[in-house]
C-alpha cells in the first residue's frame, strides 16, 4: 500500500487482506495477522467505510479472543474443581469404609464371648484344683506351727 495512490482502493486492499486472515474458515486463517491488518487499516484510513468496518471487526475479534481466554480459564477451573470433588468423594468413601470397619470391630469387642462348654468345664476344674491346693497349703502351714510349739 506504500505504492497505493487512491485511499479508497488502499483501504479495500488492506481490508481484503485482513478479512482473508480473520475469517475462521479461510485456509489462511491467522487471527494475529487479521487483527494486525485491521488495526493497520484503522490507523491509516480511519474515516473510510472500510476503516469503520475494520474497527467493528477488530473490536469483535478482540472481544472474541478475550471471551475465548476466559472460557479457557473457566474450563481449567472447572477441571481443577472436578478433580478436587473426585478426591473428596474418594476421601468420603474411605472415611465411610473406615467407619464401618470400626463399628464392626466395636460390635465384636462389645459382644459377650461365647462360652465353650468344654473350656468352661476345664476352667472350673482348674479353679477347684487351685482351691484344694490352697487348702492343703494352709493345712501344712497349720501343722508346721503346731509342731514348732
Amino acid at each position: 500500500w506504500a505504492e497505493c495512490k487512491d485511499d479508497d482502493q488502499c483501504a479495500i486492499a488492506i481490508f481484503s487482506i485482513a478479512f482473508v486472515y480473520a475469517y475462521p474458515t479461510s485456509p489462511y486463517y491467522n487471527l494475529k495477522l487479521g487483527l494486525y491488518y485491521f488495526d493497520e487499516l484503522i490507523q491509516k484510513y480511519p474515516q473510510t467505510p472500510w476503516g469503520l468496518q475494520a474497527k467493528v471487526w477488530s473490536d469483535f475479534m478482540k472481544k472474541s479472543i478475550a471471551s475465548e481466554k476466559s472460557r479457557y480459564r473457566l474450563k481449567n477451573t472447572i477441571k481443577y474443581k472436578d478433580t478436587t470433588i473426585k478426591d473428596l468423594h474418594k476421601q468420603i468413601e474411605q472415611f465411610e469404609e473406615n467407619e464401618a470397619n470400626m463399628k464392626e470391630h466395636e460390635k465384636k469387642i462389645e459382644q459377650p464371648k461365647e462360652v465353650d462348654p468344654v473350656t468352661d468345664k476345664r476352667e472350673k476344674e482348674l479353679e477347684k484344683l487351685i482351691e484344694k491346693s490352697r487348702q492343703i497349703d494352709i493345712e501344712i502351714d497349720r501343722k508346721e506351727r503346731e509342731l514348732l510349739r
